[in-house]
């Protein structure tokens, strides 16, 4: 019942640890599931979590994504600054 949420979110949020090594897969699998519930129509930031443990550049990933540490609180300015710009539009 909570992906059957995703139809009536305004904005997805994609959360990935990014040291698992199996993350391109996870994210393959993340994005049918959004198809098959409908809603690929919805604006989605990717958000790579734990980027204080590995050595990570903005470049590394696509125009919505955002590189963060939940531990340390790094990158979470740019994930409201993405989430701010979506909202706005």
């Amino acid at each position: 019942s909570t992906l059957d949420e995703v139809v009536y979110a305004d904005i997805l949020l994609v959360v990935s640890d990014v040291n698992d090594p199996e993350i391109r897969e996870h994210l393959e699998v993340t994005k049918s599931v959004i198809d098959e519930l409908g809603a690929s129509d919805k604006p989605i930031i990717y958000v790579y979590n734990k980027c204080d443990s590995v050595a990570l550049k903005s470049s590394d990933a696509g125009e919505n994504s955002a590189f963060v540490s939940a531990l340390s609180g790094e990158g979470i300015d740019v994930l409201l600054g993405l989430i701010e710009k979506e909202i706005s539009k």
